[in-house]
């Protein structure tokens, strides 16, 4: 089990003193072409549930060819995959078909979802049909006009019962000997029987006892009879009817991860299944991307996904170290307290250690502690950042007294080392009471306390709450999984960053994850870790206020960021997109009114308002242009101008 890390923010990408976005009234160019008609799918009746609704509930319809930015795709109503390449806006032609799902009419009456689509290189493409297949595309050059048809090189029912999935990323690896592609998909499977077979029996028995009963009618009254049966019919149907309900209610339902490689020899034209491994879950992930490399699997969920499966190889049992971890991390190693500026961390240590055995070496945001060539006692990430210099440790009579100066006073640390659970955390008795003064005025003691006193003072309700505010997924983690050797290489906990939006920025790598810091949206690029770059995951660039500002958007359905950041696209359901762009020089310097500070560079935010209203089915956002798309039409707005 790798020990859990820490993110590490690149501070030169921060900007402490960001004066918020000012409107600009400038108009961008919105062009648009009628599209006929895009294929989507619905949630079924009984797939509202949480594991449905976070994983199929809401579907990007509109595909973005990272390898080619001026190409977007979608399905239309008749199964067509139908492409728009974007040169000039002033001579846009219409999108053409470059591949048609076989037996779509078909499929339209299955249980089904979405048809997904993904490009593992500038020459292929993997595309789940939504009912269960999975293709591989040789899709040729996508940088041209020509009308090439793609050709099948790859198809394969994945489950013998139709079972849809959803295509989640993909990637190819070429070597000298062959060319694998890698496809990492998402499906969810049914957990336990709908009704068990006393049930079946007993409804059976049910249907066989009303019909004797009615053949048996006869005679004089028999009218009569037959209406006091039928009110007894009703009443053991609707009985029937209840159970199964019942029944119903208990079915739960597990999230499946499946990597397929598929590949080919070089000597060979054909593409094979050669490998699956198999992932089990709680809930959608809230991100999943198969590394450069094509061994690791970047997985960020509230649950641990576990492998279960793996055609190539066993899985082997859990190590006897874990087992033994399991069975302690219960017992109380530790004691810990915190004040405003400091945190005091207490271990009572066996008789024979003594002061020159104690090890003790901490940076900004690491600590190790143990006791020298025998244990150590706490290692790993702090929760917040620490000053080295103005740490100490006392050792007096078994009692080993470790006292942490906070960089950031104020701040209350919900954790002392990420992902360690072995101390106790005691409330200090002064933070204690100075908190209860501070929270005094927002409880009572009478027992019909009037909501809305007439003293005015304040309070916190259900209407103050912020969408920011209601992030459950506190115990998330982004692990790093090595698929062959079945191991977990890195993880780091993310749960008190809620997670905005993803975006792939560069083709070759896995997509990048925006995460809130503060107020900031932080840009995450998870990667295979080099010499230069140790860990697996690197903040590459900042949209400040991203988080406070995508909090205040309560139709916000999409959001999406181009490839060099410039800005960042939010869209509701209906209609209306709103742009921030990063901070650009000015010409002149400008002072800030209420600061007095001058101000060289100006962040703009533009509106964008679609002469429609129907739903947004999808977006997309390039360097150059930001791709809408509805039922009916496809917008093409012009953000470089």
């Amino acid at each position: 089990m790798a020990s859990t890390e820490s993110l590490s923010v690149n501070r030169e990408l921060l900007d402490p003193n960001f004066d918020g976005y000012k409107l600009s009234l400038d108009s961008l160019p919105i062009y648009d072409i009628n599209v006929g008609g895009v294929d989507s799918v619905k949630l079924r009746d009984d797939e509202y549930t949480l594991q449905h609704v976070k994983a199929f509930g809401i579907t990007n319809h509109l595909t973005l060819d990272q390898w080619q930015p001026s190409n977007v795709l979608y399905v239309d109503n008749t199964g067509s995959i139908m492409l728009m390449r974007v040169i000039l806006e002033s001579d846009l032609s219409l999108p053409r078909e470059v591949f048609n799902i076989p037996r779509f009419n078909d499929i339209k009456k299955c249980h089904r979802h979405n048809v997904t689509m993904h490009f593992p290189s500038a020459d292929l493409c993997v595309l789940s049909d939504g009912a269960g297949t999975l293709y591989v595309l040789d899709t040729g050059r996508r940088d041209t006009e020509d009308g090439v048809h793609w050709k099948v090189l790859f198809h394969q029912e994945l489950s013998s019962d139709s079972k849809p999935f959803t295509i989640l990323h993909s990637t190819s690896n070429v070597s000298d000997s062959s060319r694998v592609v890698h496809c990492l998909v998402l499906h969810i499977e049914e957990k336990g029987k709908k009704i068990d077979e006393g049930t079946r029996e007993e409804e059976e028995g049910m249907k066989t006892d009303d019909s004797t009963d009615m053949k048996e009618k006869k005679g004089k009254g028999a009218e009569e009879e037959m209406t006091t049966d039928s009110s007894n019919t009703d009443t053991k149907k609707s009985s029937s009817q209840d159970t199964k309900k019942s029944s119903s209610s208990q079915v739960t339902y597990e999230v499946i991860l499946e990597w397929f490689s598929i590949s080919k020899k070089s000597d060979s034209a054909e593409f094979k299944l050669t490998r699956s491994r198999q992932f089990k879950g709680k809930t959608a992930p809230t991100y999943a991307a198969i590394d450069e490399s094509g061994q690791c699997v970047f997985i960020a969920s509230p649950a641990n996904f576990e492998l279960v499966k793996d055609s190539a190889k066993e899985i082997a049992k859990k190590k006897k170290e874990e087992e033994q971890n399991e069975q302690t991390k219960d017992k109380t190693l530790y004691t810990w307290t915190q004040t405003e500026e400091d945190v005091i961390v207490t271990f009572i240590l066996p008789e024979t250690v003594n002061r020159q055995e104690i090890h003790f070496n901490v940076t900004a945001d690491r600590l190790e502690l143990g006791i020298k060539d025998k244990v150590m006692l706490l290692e790993g990430a702090l929760h917040r950042s620490v000053d080295p210099p103005l740490c100490t440790w006392t050792f007096n009579k078994r009692k080993l007294e470790v006292m942490l100066t906070k960089r950031e006073e104020g701040p209350m640390w919900a954790d002392l080392v990420i992902g360690d659970h072995r101390g106790q955390y005691i409330v200090d008795p002064d933070q204690a009471r100075r908190i209860h003064e501070k929270l005094e005025h927002l409880t009572t003691a009478d027992l019909d306390a009037d909501p809305n006193p007439s003293s005015g003072g304040t309070g916190i309700g259900a209407n103050d709450l912020e969408e920011c505010d209601m992030c459950t997924e506190e115990n998330t983690s982004l692990v790093r999984y090595d698929a062959e050797n079945h191991t977990i290489l890195n993880e780091v906990h993310i749960g008190s960053y809620q997670c905005l939006f993803t975006a792939q920025l560069d083709p070759s790598l896995p997509p990048c994850i925006c995460l809130r810091h503060d107020v900031d949206g932080l840009i995450w690029q998870p990667q295979q870790p080099t010499d230069d770059i140790p860990q697996p995951w690197q903040h590459i660039n900042t949209f400040n206020a991203l988080g406070y500002v995508q909090a205040s958007k309560q139709e916000r359905k999409f959001t999406s960021c181009p490839p060099n950041a410039s800005y960042v696209v939010i869209c509701d359901c209906i209609r209306h997109l709103y742009i921030y762009r990063q901070p650009t020089p000015t010409e002149n310097s400008l002072r800030n009114r209420k600061s007095g500070r001058m101000v060289g560079a100006i962040a703009k935010q533009q509106l964008i308002s679609l002469d429609s209203t129907e739903d947004i089915l999808g977006i997309h956002a390039t360097d150059e242009r930001i791709f809408v798309l509805t039922s009916s039409k496809l917008y093409i707005i012009r953000v470089s101008v």
